[in-house]
């Protein structure tokens, strides 16, 4: 599904995870617990600060500075007025750096585009990439090293596990015969035991809420090459395009129709407004003025 380039590494799989962690936990207080406004603009700032760490390539293009620009405009919508086309324009934008930024062999900006919604329609399937190369490859035979990550986890864990079980040992020994640490024991003790007795495991939306962020900013942050789906995808585009009569005069005629259509279908929308509310015809049983008026309203934004 992938072009074979070698020039394209995979992503640093520490520098992933630890990212992707911090950008859950960034939603979970952003996102999460507020209404949109400051904090998503917040998030997607942080989001893209992801995106350009993990990129590949070092430097920055006029068509970088006009993006950057976009970016940050579309925050500072969404911070002054949240609304849902504002957070439309901002998923978009995201997934347009994300195929900009992350992905190597494209020109045209619809491929940028498409390779930024391919990457998040993988996104679930990066979570078997991530369990295959912990398993074979970032783990195998690493502990050892001692200038790798696992290594380093290792080498800590053998020098502090020996000296914190000992330690547990010896408070307990000890305070049996030491009323002034016995007595500082059992209330750290008992304070484990009542955080313990009053946590209480997160709802299925929340956790389905972290999984859900946890997986679009895994695809979003994936470095990969060019995806041959999505060249392929536009090539036949092009090709079907290349087959369009290129007269004017078919352009102008296809213009008409489709206006004719659109207007068609606004002006019945817009008489059945004249028959139910300036008459002051009956509505539909179970709707009233206002959800008659605003129902739609979503729908004519999109």
């Amino acid at each position: 599904m992938t072009d074979s380039d070698p020039a394209v590494s995979p992503p640093a799989l520490p520098r992933l995870l630890l990212t992707t962690a911090a950008l859950t936990l960034a939603a979970e207080f952003l996102l999460y617990r507020i209404a949109p406004g400051l904090g998503w603009g917040i998030f997607f700032g942080l989001l893209w600060a992801g995106i350009v760490a993990n990129r590949e390539r070092s430097g920055t293009t006029r068509r970088d500075a006009v993006l950057a620009g976009m970016l940050l405009t579309s925050a500072a919508q969404t911070v002054w007025r949240p609304s849902f086309s504002n957070v439309l324009v901002l998923v978009l934008l995201t997934i347009y750096l994300s195929g900009h930024l992350l992905h190597r062999g494209m020109h045209p900006w619809w491929r940028r585009f498409g390779e930024g919604l391919f990457a998040l329609g993988m996104a679930p399937l990066r979570w078997l990439q991530v369990g295959r190369r912990v398993s074979e490859f970032e783990w195998k035979g690493a502990a050892g090293k001692a200038g790798s990550l696992p290594g380093k986890v290792v080498r800590l864990g053998i020098i502090v596990l020996p000296s914190v079980v000992m330690a547990v040992v010896f408070l307990a020994l000890l305070g049996k015969g030491n009323a002034v640490l016995g007595e500082a024991v059992r209330e750290f003790a008992e304070r484990i035991e009542h955080w313990l007795r009053d946590l209480r495991l997160p709802g299925v939306g929340r956790v389905a809420f972290w999984a859900f962020i946890a997986t679009a900013v895994m695809g979003l942050l994936w470095r990969a090459r060019a995806s041959r789906i999505v060249a392929w995808t536009g090539a036949t585009g092009e090709r079907l395009a290349g087959m369009a009569p290129r007269e004017s005069t078919t352009a102008v005629w296809a213009t008409r129709m489709l206006l004719l259509t659109v207007n068609a279908v606004f002006f019945a929308a817009n008489t059945i407004d004249v028959l139910y509310l300036w008459r002051e015809a009956a509505l539909p049983a179970g709707v009233t003025y206002s959800e008659f008026v605003h129902k739609g309203t979503a729908n004519l934004l999109a």
